[in-house]
């Protein structure tokens, strides 16, 4: 964030996941792992695609948020 240099980009942020805690049928079951994928072995795809892996903090929050989906 803020590095140095004309061609650095100034800014980042994380990418925000609005969704339901409550679910029908397979959703809410679909969305955990596909979630829970993101969250682990998806981390290993960012560095070649251009993100920033999240730090471990960030992921246990994650982790927690995912866990509350039904």
């Amino acid at each position: 964030m803020d590095a140095p240099g004309d061609n650095s980009y100034p800014i980042s942020t994380f990418t925000w996941l609005l969704v339901y805690e409550k679910n029908s049928g397979q959703t809410g079951k679909i969305l955990k792992d596909f979630l829970s994928w993101m969250i682990e072995d998806g981390q290993k795809l960012a560095p070649a695609l251009g993100y920033a892996p999240l730090p471990e903090n960030v992921k246990s929050m994650v982790k927690s948020a995912i866990e509350k989906i039904k």
